[in-house]
């Protein structure tokens, strides 16, 4: 396909077959049979639900790992899909302070990330659509494993589990005090209902 078809394609579908390009040799953690794509299309299944098929938002979905994960940088989106989505996959792009000691910095870049994610909300609060699509995808796949696996799901992660209900808890109480939050209070469920059931 050229760039030329490429560019007349609707921006969703444009950034799905960016993702899924970039993202093409990466499984998820701990899953090596699980092509790393699979979380993407889980969260723009909760952005199709939440925002009414915003094509905008979607597209961020589809694209919010790709800086963090890949060799793709702000430029490259921006040249490819204009500022307005740069921007949005920016502040959802977790600061990894350089790669270097992950565990040592886990708790520092979730706050960072947190804080970051409060600040940017404040001036445009549908990235946090977004990060709650993010954190519901992939707390309902840790749900899931641990069905399968138990305790032992804990070791893939960088963290303790005691760390990850601190995490999610922040960020359940973020989104709970955002506008997202109090204009649409259901959506949180299903991040509060796996909450329930990995730390009751």
């Amino acid at each position: 396909m050229t760039h030329a078809q490429i560019a007349a394609l609707p921006l969703t579908l444009t950034a799905q077959q960016f993702a899924t390009c970039v993202h093409a040799n990466q499984h998820r953690k701990g899953k090596p049979k699980m092509p790393f794509v699979t979380h993407l299309v889980a969260v723009t299944e909760w952005l199709k639900l939440w925002t009414d098929n915003d094509e905008t938002l979607i597209a961020v979905g589809w694209l919010h790992d790709t800086v963090e994960d890949t060799e793709t940088t702000l430029t490259d989106l921006e040249r490819r899909f204009g500022s307005v989505i740069r921007d949005l996959v920016a502040a959802e792009t977790e600061n990894k302070f350089g790669h270097v000691d992950e565990v040592g910095t886990w708790r520092s870049r979730k706050l960072d990330q947190i804080a970051r994610l409060a600040h940017e909300a404040e001036q445009e609060p549908q990235i946090l659509y977004v990060a709650l699509a993010d954190k519901t995808a992939n707390i309902q796949e840790m749900v899931t494993d641990y069905q399968q696996v138990g305790d032992t799901l804990w070791i893939r992660f960088n963290s303790s589990r005691e760390d990850q209900h601190w995490y999610y808890q922040r960020f359940a109480t973020l989104i709970g005090n955002s506008v997202i939050g109090h204009n649409q209070p259901d959506i949180i469920q299903p991040l509060k209902t796996a909450l329930d059931i990995l730390w009751r």
